[in-house]
């Protein structure tokens, strides 16, 4: 995961364009309309966008997926009245996560974290509020409102039947019990690289590098989100009734960031620790290197000095000199070998 920061200079201020990655992600509305006794959820044409109607007495949940066709967000966000720099924040995606009241409209930006099989997966997410009508904006397919869905329609749970307030709250609260599915995810993961890095395996200080990254990112989005939170609680009427259920939220999101500072000091002790490993191993390839050439420095001199070639040289013409060069090279071996292991060098 790279920090991307796409350039806007000479840009006027509320310039509308996507800066994120999923540019070739096709735009798709869907809209869920319910109540007590029914629901509905239909497929909007985009060409009929202009034409939505929106029911006062039922809960509206319209979900935009593929925000990189600016032309379909600006579109449905002028129709339902967000302030053009809501619809700016909805298309940058290195918008800060927050929570603000603006417009009439309720509006969370918050970054979106879940598993896609055993890749970690992040899109940014707006979700825009009023009375009984919500609208999510994410870049692509696959988020973590399926079972949501499926309540809704199956009539399963409180959702049916309450209002649009409380679908706001279990839309900002499925997206922070997410965040503890990624973080499940990396406790799984930080427990088989504490096993690598005992065994001092190749490879484990990059993923342990990219993982500590990826908790920094997923920290900074939490932090956000639980700032902006905490500011909307203390600024909200205190006769809310669903500002019990933000105060949770804030709650989980500061178990949270505990959570993820524990995490971050456990991969830092581990980076220390295979960087130690390393260098340990290191050494004692170095020191077994270092004793065959200090073994092998007397024998080469010994090589050396009768391997010349002098013309008179007696000790050349015993019988059993080479026999006896052999064994003077393995004792001297063997005394070097008994002094090192005195001295503990191996």
């Amino acid at each position: 995961m790279v920090l991307q920061i796409k350039p806007k200079q000479n840009e006027q201020p509320g310039a509308l364009r996507y800066t994120g990655a999923f540019k070739s992600e096709k735009c798709e509305v869907e809209c869920i309309t319910f109540s007590r006794e029914s629901a509905h959820h239909t497929k909007i044409e985009l060409d009929a966008i202009d034409e939505l109607k929106i029911d006062e007495k039922m809960v509206t949940w319209i979900n935009v997926t593929g925000i990189a066709d600016v032309d379909v967000v600006v579109k449905l966000s002028e129709k339902l009245g967000l302030h053009p720099l809501l619809i700016e924040d909805i298309l940058h995606v290195s918008q800060r996560s927050k929570f603000v009241v603006e417009s009439g409209y309720t509006f969370a930006i918050a970054k979106m974290y879940y598993m896609n099989e055993a890749k970690m997966m992040r899109e940014h997410l707006c979700i825009a509020h009023s009375e009984n009508l919500i609208v999510t904006f994410q870049e692509t397919k696959g988020d973590v409102f399926g079972p949501l869905r499926e309540r809704i329609v199956e009539n399963k749970g409180e959702v049916r039947s309450s209002s649009g307030d409380y679908l706001f709250y279990v839309l900002c609260d499925a997206v922070v019990d997410a965040y503890f599915d990624v973080m499940s995810h990396i406790s799984s993961r930080l427990e088989l690289l504490e096993e690598s890095v005992l065994d001092t395996q190749l490879g484990t200080g990059d993923e342990l590098y990219i993982m500590r990254k990826e908790i920094v990112f997923l920290k900074n989005s939490v932090t956000a989100l639980k700032d902006g939170i905490h500011k909307f609680i203390s600024t909200h009427p205190s006769g809310k009734e669903l500002l019990v259920y933000y105060q949770d939220i804030e709650d989980h999101l500061l178990h949270a960031v505990d959570t993820m500072n524990v995490a971050k000091e456990v991969i830092t002790g581990l980076i220390e620790v295979h960087a130690s490993n390393m260098g340990n191993q290191l050494n004692r390839v170095m020191t077994t290197l270092t004793i065959f050439s200090a073994i092998f420095i007397p024998l080469s001199f010994l090589s050396g000095f009768f391997g010349m070639n002098f013309t008179h040289f007696d000790w050349l013409n015993e019988p059993y000199g080479l026999m006896y060069f052999i064994l003077a090279c393995i004792g001297i071996a063997v005394f070097m070998l008994s002094f090192f292991k005195r001295k503990r060098w191996f």
